[in-house]
């Protein structure tokens, strides 16, 4: 791996990290406002970090996605076998996912149930809320990789092309040069 590759690897990454705070946070404060309309306002920062940090194992688990997506393409032929892979990847990550969220409910109660929740009941009432959800971004995981891959694949074949473009004009130059020599030379 090159320094340009890792450069462009950390940028990535960095982009990765940053659209997941930002969706993070939006859906922290959606948490939050939700609270807020419900009339409770003392435990919103518990809420707040609960529903932020909650997002962590699909932050983690994207390289991952982003690798299957590039080693598993749903394309034509095989679609049966890469599908089962894809399908296989994202139980287990939403599995996993809920399982964190789950946990930290447990832990933290962040919507102040007079009940403390227990962990099965909440990873399953949970992971039915927001397997939608998870689906939807697992997708998006899937379609922002391709769509970025096809843009360095166009570009790539853009810069080919213009680079063979030059070699042909230098041929067709040096062979017009070798035609004009020998009139010279007479």
């Amino acid at each position: 791996m090159t320094f340009v590759d890792a450069g462009i690897r950390s940028t990535r990454l960095r982009w990765v990290a940053a659209l997941w705070c930002a969706g993070a946070l939006f859906d922290a404060s959606q948490a939050v406002l939700i609270l807020h309309a419900e009339g409770k306002h003392r435990t919103w920062p518990k809420l707040f970090g609960t529903q932020l940090v909650s997002w962590l194992p699909w932050a983690l688990a994207t390289p991952f996605i982003i690798t299957l997506a590039r080693r598993y393409p749903i394309v034509r032929g095989a679609i049966l076998r890469r599908a089962a892979v894809h399908v296989a990847a994202f139980v287990a990550v939403s599995a996993m996912a809920e399982g964190w969220s789950a946990l930290l409910q447990v832990l933290f109660n962040p919507w102040d149930n007079r009940r403390a929740p227990t962990f099965v009941d909440t990873w399953r009432t949970s992971l039915l809320y927001q397997i939608l959800t998870f689906l939807i971004v697992y997708v998006l995981i899937l379609t922002v990789t391709w769509v970025v891959d096809s843009r360095e694949k166009v570009a790539r074949q853009i810069s080919e092309t213009a680079r063979l473009n030059e070699a042909l004009s230098r041929a067709q130059l040096t062979a017009l040069r070798q035609q004009i020599e020998p009139h010279f030379l007479f």
